[in-house]
């Protein structure tokens, strides 16, 4: 069973909101916990390609439990400069998602003028 805890939602600006979809950052230390059950090592000993590939896999695996879980649309991950994807769901799968451990932050997404 997963902890819970309660994030808000980071507001954008409301013009350029692209409605019901959603940036999740997940925690860096969530991330390599996973990279190190993964690889059976330590992290900080994995050479930087291997690191690479099992950041995407750990990534790609949170990001396809708390999308399914939770009644989304993957849309699209993210695993170099941080680890996250973007998500299409309603408001109720929005407040379900905010409580879960594994994630940092949560912001609108938006289109970028």
């Amino acid at each position: 069973m997963r902890l819970k805890h309660n994030l808000q939602l980071h507001a954008v600006s409301a013009a350029n909101a692209i409605p019901g979809q959603y940036i999740v950052v997940l925690k860096e230390q969530y991330i390599s916990q996973q990279v190190s059950a993964l690889s059976g090592q330590n992290s900080a000993s994995l050479v930087s390609t291997n690191v690479a590939e099992y950041r995407q896999q750990a990534v790609m695996s949170a990001a396809n439990d708390l999308v399914s879980s939770n009644n989304g649309k993957l849309i699209n991950s993210y695993h170099s400069a941080l680890s996250g994807f973007v998500t299409k769901m309603d408001a109720n799968s929005l407040q379900n998602l905010l409580q879960d451990e594994r994630i940092a932050f949560v912001e609108q997404d938006q289109i970028m003028r």
